[in-house]
C-alpha cells in the first residue's frame, strides 16, 4: 500500500509540474526545510513498505546550481525476536542542481552520513556507530512559489571492519542501503 502511495504521489506531481509554473525554480536561492517519506533496500533486495525511512532536511542553495543540505533519516527498528536493530543519522551534503524549466529541476547530491545502531541479538546488546559516503540524485516539481515536491534515490554505503562491529560478527561487514523517497521542500 505504501508503495501504491508513492507512486500515486510522484503522477499527482508530474502532473502538478505542467499546471503550476509559477515556481521559478530556476532563480530560486535561499534557505528551505523539508521532509520525506522512503523505501528502504538493502544490498539490492526489492523495495519494500516493511522498511520505510522517515526523513527531515534543511539547507541553504546558495546559488542556482549549488547549494549544501543537512538530514535526519530514521530507518527505524528492524529484526524479530530473536536479533534486531534500531537504526538512524545525520547527514551533511553538496548539492548540484540543473534547473531544466521555471518548475522543474534535476539535483544530485554527495556527502557523509553519521549513523548509530542499537543492536540486540538474544540477550547481548550493543551500540555502534560509523559514518560513511552517501549520494543520490532526484528530481524537484515546484507546486507554488515556495513549496516543492522531491522525488529522490539516496545511497549510503556502509565498510564495517570485525573489530568496529563486535563479538557478533564473523567477518567484515559491507552493504548497500537505498532509499527511494518522495517529500516536500519549503524555501522560505
Amino acid at each position: 500500500m505504501r508503495k501504491t502511495t508513492l507512486q500515486t504521489i510522484c503522477v499527482i506531481a508530474g502532473l502538478s509540474a505542467g499546471v503550476y509554473s509559477t515556481s521559478m525554480l530556476a532563480n530560486e536561492t535561499g534557505l528551505y526545510v523539508g521532509g520525506a517519506y522512503g523505501l528502504v533496500s538493502v544490498d539490492d533486495s526489492e523495495f519494500d513498505d516493511d522498511n520505510t525511512a522517515p526523513q527531515l532536511f534543511a539547507g541553504w542553495q546558495i546559488n542556482p546550481y549549488i547549494g549544501i543540505e543537512g538530514g535526519y533519516t530514521d530507518f527505524g527498528r528492524s529484526g524479530g525476536d530473536l536479533a534486531s536493530s534500531d537504526i538512524d543519522g545525520y547527514s551533511v551534503a553538496a548539492t548540484g542542481r540543473l534547473p531544466l524549466t521555471d518548475s522543474f529541476s534535476l539535483f544530485a547530491k554527495a556527502g557523509r552520513f553519521w549513523w548509530g545502531s542499537d543492536v540486540r541479538v538474544g540477550s547481548f546488546s550493543d551500540s555502534f556507530s560509523g559514518n560513511e559516503l552517501t549520494y543520490g540524485a532526484g528530481m524537484q516539481f515546484g507546486i507554488t512559489e515556495s513549496l516543492d515536491l522531491r522525488v529522490a534515490y539516496d545511497r549510503l554505503d556502509v565498510d564495517l571492519e570485525r573489530d568496529e562491529i563486535g563479538p557478533i560478527a564473523s567477518g567484515d561487514f559491507d552493504s548497500r542501503v537505498d532509499v527511494l523517497s518522495a517529500g516536500l521542500k519549503f524555501t522560505f
